[in-house]
């Protein structure tokens, strides 16, 4: 099973690497700010941040060093993913921009915590630090990613009012619907494996955790390839119900 999970969990972040390689680029071209705070959001998490943390165990002293670099790239992105979604969907909005500070300044404070508590001679301090500080992660995780799905099922929702008259691009719609999709698994995710992390039985954490991780990757990766790759066949089926709409 664990297999399994790192597969679907490998196949999500060569997409995200891909896709945040791309929206940089693009971002290059359009000198437009959305495009470079998601493409590096998605490249310090699954690009540095989540590949680094995988060699901390094993850094002996430089563990600390090593944790903080990955925690500091993990965090940085999900800072960065707060402010996307204040910038696309709330840009004037003050509210929305004291979420990110306050985001901002919990990611700090976790990332301070975890390096700490790496860095305790102890083992067991160790572990239980880990526990606790990969805690307060998956929190912030699923407050990012939670955050931006929200946000983007509900101007779909406007979107898709439009589109029935005809005033909103097809393609436009559903790739606004497939980013509020992979908020809400990503989310999903989250819950699930914080339930069965800390509060599920040997069999919750070595069968269902990897599972439940499993499938939201796929289902991730199918939504952003879908998104941000779209197959030329899937586009055409798109412009085919927008054109019998109309």
């Amino acid at each position: 099973m664990m297999i399994v999970m790192a597969l679907a969990v490998g196949t999500l972040f060569v997409v995200w690497i891909v896709t945040g390689v791309r929206l940089i680029r693009l971002a290059r071209q359009t000198q437009r700010s959305p495009e470079l705070l998601l493409g590096l959001a998605l490249l310090l998490q699954a690009g540095i941040g989540y590949p680094i943390s995988v060699l901390a165990p094993y850094a002996g002293d430089a563990a600390p060093l090593v944790w903080l670099v990955s925690s500091s790239c993990s965090n940085g992105g999900m800072g960065l993913l707060f402010a996307f979604t204040a910038l696309v969907f709330h840009d004037r909005s003050r509210w929305a921009w004291m979420i990110v500070g306050a985001g901002a300044a919990l990611l700090l404070i976790q990332t301070g915590g975890h390096v700490i508590a790496q860095s305790d001679p102890d083992e067991a301090a160790r572990a239980r630090g880990l526990l606790l500080w990969g805690g307060g992660s998956l929190a912030l995780s699923g407050l990012s990613w939670g955050w931006t799905g929200f946000e983007a099922l509900r101007y779909h929702a406007r979107l898709h009012k439009r589109a029935a008259l005809g005033l909103a691009d097809p393609i436009v719609v559903n790739r606004m619907l497939l980013w509020g999709l992979m908020g809400t698994i990503a989310l999903a995710c989250v819950l699930v494996d914080t339930a069965l992390l800390y509060f599920a039985g040997e069999f919750g954490r070595a069968v269902l955790l990897p599972l439940a991780t499993a499938i939201a990757g796929l289902l991730v990766s199918a939504c952003m390839i879908l998104a941000f790759w779209p197959p030329p066949a899937y586009l055409a089926w798109l412009r085919g119900r927008g054109s019998a709409r109309g």
